[in-house]
């Protein structure tokens, strides 16, 4: 019979196949030149955010290639958002770790396996009710669910929520409601109490009871550490996004647009993101791969590092000659 690996040993695999992928992905990168900065393209001589410059950018990568042409508003809606938002959401201490800069950013964002998770709006919905419980409670919480790691569609609800000062499903109050009474129904069906107030009266009890002062001096730090990159990094965010209105229209049309196409035309967004972003970047010069010489002495070491698997891969006994 055939062994059947342990948990760690699968645990072993995934670390070593993902870590070997990151490098293949950041060479790919490097060599089609996404790891540069978009800003010299959006920001003016004063080193801010141009929106006529912004304007400009995106019609400019939209326009390299026929790919958007059946998509411009879609893909319009989904670069502005992508260039103005988050790259990187700290989930347990809420803040924003770094804003989006790189072409390597927008593509990132455009694949991230949370954009096509959800089949539908409804189930969207189901998500975010989720995450919001966590997204409005100060408290550090090891909160997980697939929408939390990330992703195009999580990274801008954390946008809506600094820019309006409201979560995401504050645009679907039926939906929020219909939710809120399912989780009521829930909770007195595990408590056994009469109403969901009267859950939320013993939680409020049991916090009262838990002083602060009684929390371990390593948590009270981490605490103290969380709230202070909040303070200076979310409104850092917040004061790069020229027009947080835009923002918010843009990112809700998006939504719109996004969930009325179905899974195959969905898909169909990272694939041509990506290749109109290396369009661009070929264009502007800035790929190796708009460099014949670049090009050929990339291609050649490449040649060596296979060269070099497979001599490996063969004193093992796994490859043939």
């Amino acid at each position: 019979m055939a062994k059947k690996l342990s948990y760690d040993e699968t645990v072993v695999f995934r670390a070593r196949k993902q870590l070997f992928k990151e490098q293949i992905d950041t060479a790919l990168n490097l060599v089609c030149g996404r790891n540069i900065s978009f800003y010299p393209y959006i920001t003016a001589k004063n080193g801010k955010i141009s929106e006529k410059k912004l304007d400009k950018f995106i019609n400019d990568i939209l326009t390299v290639s026929y790919l958007a042409d059946s998509n411009k508003e879609l893909y319009e809606c989904f670069l502005y958002c992508a260039i103005l938002g988050i790259a990187e959401y700290d989930e347990y201490s809420k803040y924003v770790k770094r804003k989006s800069e790189t072409f390597a950013d927008i593509i990132a964002l455009a694949k991230h396996k949370n954009n096509f998770i959800m089949s539908d709006t409804k189930e969207l919905l189901f998500y975010e009710f989720e995450a919001c419980q966590n997204d409005e409670d100060d408290w550090l919480r090891y909160y997980w669910a697939e929408l939390n790691d990330g992703g195009f569609i999580r990274n801008c609800d954390i946008a809506y929520m600094l820019i309006t000062g409201r979560t995401i499903l504050s645009e679907y109050p039926d939906e929020y409601d219909r939710l809120l009474k399912e989780r009521q129904s829930e909770e007195e069906e595990f408590h056994g109490e009469s109403s969901l107030e009267e859950t939320e009266q013993i939680y409020d009890n049991e916090e009262t009871e838990s002083d602060e002062n009684d929390l371990p001096d390593e948590f009270k730090k981490e605490l103290d550490e969380a709230f202070k990159c909040r303070e200076e990094f979310n409104p850092k965010w917040q004061k790069s996004v020229v027009n947080p209105e835009l923002f918010v229209k843009r990112y809700m049309r998006f939504r719109e647009l996004f969930f009325n196409k179905n899974m195959y035309y969905r898909l169909s967004l990272a694939e041509d993101i990506e290749k109109i972003i290396d369009l661009f970047l070929y264009r502007e010069g800035v790929s190796a791969l708009s460099d014949e010489k670049a090009i050929s002495a990339i291609d050649f070491k490449a040649e060596r590092f296979v060269g070099t698997i497979k001599r490996e891969m063969k004193k093992r006994g796994h490859i043939n000659d």
